[in-house]
């Protein structure tokens, strides 16, 4: 499961085709009778739940619950016949499926920049037994923000204040995500803003933990941010040659936790 493929690799395969392709290796591996499933939001988690409604419909998976974390997750799953419930009336989540902007090699992560539900994302897949990120090569990388920015999410009130504390605490530059079509600040499913803090270079991971999180979970106004640290169980990605890889945490005979790649 390599991280630098060639341009011809990248063009055996479109983007929408592999995100499909490792969807629905992942539902396939993961999602089983009986379980709570949760689901995050973006069109890869929309070919995930497209998938588990098929399996759902022609019965070979049954007595499932799903929780959706966003509005629009939720809204297609229910239009294809899924058991829509939510989170506070379930007790256990099995597995949780979701994209991911960016994803390293222990399987740390940059999210959000789907803009819609990343508060509602990190309290559910938090209570996931299993969260499994689901993505085309593409999103590997060697370092987080190496590939874009950090999406934060920020209270409305102030949110110019909240900005130029960022920029100041965190070293980065700051700019409120507005929709294309209307100019008007993207609103999250909590009715939050979303900002986009942009770093000059790729960030290490002890920096993140020691510096950047520390701040920005003590800035006011800040609801939430995109770094996911050691949050993902398993990253199942789509190869532009057709191939799928899992990338899962286990632990090796010292006991050490370690990232193994297999195919599936």
């Amino acid at each position: 499961c390599p991280i630098n493929f060639s341009a011809e690799m990248q063009e055996q395969r479109s983007g929408e085709e592999m995100k499909k392709l490792a969807a629905e290796k992942a539902v396939d591996k993961y999602a089983k009778s009986g379980m709570c499933v949760d689901f995050g939001a973006g069109s890869t988690v929309a070919f995930a739940v497209s998938h588990l409604a098929r399996l759902f419909k022609e019965e070979k998976i049954s007595n499932i619950q799903v929780v959706c974390n966003s509005v629009q997750t939720e809204s297609q799953a229910r239009s294809l016949g899924l058991p829509v419930v939510a989170l506070d009336t379930v007790d256990i989540v099995n597995v949780a499926f979701d994209g991911a902007d960016e994803v390293d090699a222990e399987l740390n992560l940059i999210k959000g920049r789907g803009y819609c539900a990343l508060v509602r994302d990190r309290i559910a897949e938090s209570a996931a037994r299993t969260f499994v990120i689901i993505c085309d090569e593409s999103k590997l990388v060697t370092q987080l923000a190496s590939k874009g920015a950090l999406p934060v999410e920020v209270v409305p009130f102030g949110w110019t204040q909240t900005s130029k504390r960022l920029q100041e605490q965190c070293g980065c530059s700051a700019a409120l995500v507005r929709d294309k079509a209307t100019e008007e600040p993207v609103i999250t499913d909590n009715g939050n803003y979303v900002l986009h803090c942009t770093f000059e270079h790729p960030l290490e991971i002890s920096t993140i933990q020691q510096h950047h999180i520390p701040r920005l979970q003590a800035c006011p106004g800040v609801v939430d941010h995109g770094f996911f640290l050691g949050m993902a169980h398993a990253v199942v990605v789509a190869e532009a040659s057709g191939r799928v890889c899992e990338m899962r945490k286990k632990f090796d005979s010292a006991m050490k936790l370690r990232v193994h790649r297999s195919f599936l």
